[in-house]
């Protein structure tokens, strides 16, 4: 009997119900996307349509400004409650606020070289001693972390992410930073928690200037050093032992004069830039000698040359990845120009150099200069870049200056957008970022902020008190970050490290005109005021 056919096994194919997130209803994607951080929620809206409709909920700006102002509220605006948030969180940053929370330090009546913020420390130095003060323990009780190990006063001092360097032992601490200063006393000093971890020495004289990055990338960092014995040395930060043994990695030589200035290359981190002023710039001029003879109708032109020598300043680019043993070899590209130095910015391939009065864009991969784009009679101060808006600010005497490099490159000369006038002397400190502009200098008793696009001023920061003395100095150092400005100044009696906070403020500085319109347009975003000592994060 023939068995029956063996039936075919019956397959059966069931596509898996798929739900994506634009499935969802928008009231819990909202919800969700509350949790996110400001820079979070700009990704989300730049994902899609939906997504930024999503982003752009005004829950989940209300929900931010309960969190952040739980006391506070944002009176309705027909731009959106997320564009008043962000025009908030704009005027927060442009300091146009007149109850910052304030924290004065007052010290030994000595020059305050240099300052730092770093989160919530303030660091500063004086002479050859470093301070380093929290800011939120302070208060309770902390007293101020005293750092002597040099003994010659700081030249220069940096901060770098602690995980660049061989200290790093957990995830968490890769938040952190490290302090770097290089001194007069020859040496370069690692520190890390109030207390030095390395000592780095190899120059023959002070140490001038550091690198303003560390050089690489991937796992390697290397420091880069300048003296005043005209050399570049370069340092591995990875290096174990308390004097940095084996530390020094390559000394590059090639100028003549002490090295003042360095920045790394935005296009290639392993090439760093120095400048020194050490280059005898020649001048050619012509004069011409009118010499008569017999007769005296005849006479005849001698034109003289004349080479005037004047100080300047020799610009190199090094290449620190290769491998010579003649140092100098490393060098892979140099220009001079006329002037002082002053300071310098890399952004990207572009060099821009500001010397005695003029700044000066130089193209890093062919060393010509490309444009001058700003000019500033009789010197320049202070020199500022925001690559970003195309923007550079010039602090000359009573005042800075805001140029537009687009305007500086159709210009056959260029021209000031505006001028932040006002100050008293020297604007030798310059502060610029997206959304303001901060200036100062020895002698003037305040610092200035104002609007990073339009130049319109936004406060004004007495920086010394009385008690300093009858002999005061303005502001001799200044560091900013984000909402956050620290100040330093001294008289004949004691010294003033003055620190503002403005991301707890809550009531707005008065427009300096009798405009209505203008006015009321500062009170526009605010509700009932009520004030409170709490303090929420800073965004």
């Amino acid at each position: 009997m023939a068995e029956p056919p063996a039936s075919q096994p019956q397959t059966a194919t069931t596509e898996a119900a798929t739900t994506k997130i634009t499935d969802l209803d928008e009231d819990s994607l909202a919800h969700c996307a509350t949790y996110l951080s400001l820079q979070d929620l700009s990704n989300l809206a730049m994902t899609s349509k939906f997504l930024k409709k999503i982003a752009y909920s005004d829950s989940i700006w209300l929900h931010r400004f309960s969190l952040r102002w739980p006391l506070e509220m944002l009176s309705s605006s027909s731009s959106g409650v997320r564009q008043a948030y962000l025009d908030w969180r704009t005027a927060l940053h442009q300091f146009k606020f007149a109850d910052p929370f304030v924290l004065d330090l007052y010290t030994e009546a000595r020059h305050f070289d240099h300052i730092l913020l770093d989160k919530n420390d303030i660091i500063f130095s004086q002479g050859s001693i470093i301070r380093m003060m929290k800011t939120d323990s302070f208060l309770s009780g902390g007293s101020l972390v005293r750092m002597s190990d040099h003994n010659a006063r700081i030249t220069c001092m940096r901060l770098f992410p602690l995980n660049e360097t061989s200290l790093v032992r957990s995830e968490i601490q890769r938040e952190e930073n490290v302090l770097v200063t290089s001194s007069c006393d020859h040496s370069i000093r690692l520190w890390w928690k109030g207390a030095c971890h390395r000592c780095f020495r190899g120059h023959n004289g002070a140490v001038s200037t550091l690198s303003d990055k560390l050089l690489g990338a991937g796992g390697v960092k290397v420091l880069a050093s300048g003296g005043e014995d005209g050399t570049v040395r370069l340092w591995s930060l990875s290096s174990s032992g308390k004097r940095g043994q084996q530390a020094l990695k390559a000394t590059l030589y090639g100028h003549q004069k002490p090295v003042s200035l360095m920045s790394v290359a935005g296009h290639k981190p392993s090439l760093l830039v120095t400048m020194s002023r050490d280059s005898k710039v020649s001048c050619l001029a012509f004069f011409l000698s009118i010499h008569f003879l017999t007769p005296p109708e005849f006479y005849f032109h001698v034109c003289t040359r004349i080479f005037l020598n004047s100080w300047g300043s020799q610009v190199r680019v090094w290449d620190t990845n290769t491998s010579s043993a003649v140092r100098s070899s490393c060098c892979v590209g140099m220009t001079s120009l006329p002037g002082t130095p002053v300071d310098m910015k890399c952004d990207e391939a572009l060099l821009y150099i500001a010397a005695g009065s003029s700044v000066v864009v130089v193209d890093l991969r062919t060393m010509r200069k490309v444009n001058t784009v700003a000019i500033c009679q009789p010197k320049l101060y202070s020199f500022a870049i925001m690559p970003s808006k195309s923007l550079i600010c010039t602090g000359g005497f009573g005042k800075a200056l805001l140029w537009d490099i687009r305007r500086s490159q159709e210009a056959s000369k260029p021209k000031a957008v505006t001028e932040l006038d006002g100050h008293m002397g020297s604007v030798s400190l310059l502060h610029m970022d997206p959304y303001k502009i901060v200036t100062g200098g020895l002698g003037d008793n305040f610092v200035n902020a104002w609007e990073t696009d339009t130049g319109k001023q936004t406060n004004s920061l007495l920086c010394n008190r009385p008690e300093l003395g009858n002999t005061n100095i303005g502001c001799s150092a200044m560091a900013v970050n984000a909402c956050r400005i620290a100040t330093a100044s001294y008289g004949e009696s004691q010294g003033l490290v003055s620190f503002r906070d403005f991301s707890g403020a809550v009531r707005p500085t008065s427009s300096k005109c009798n405009d209505d319109e203008e006015e009321a347009d500062v009170w526009k975003f605010w509700g009932t005021q009520t004030y409170s000592d709490s303090d929420g994060s800073n965004e």
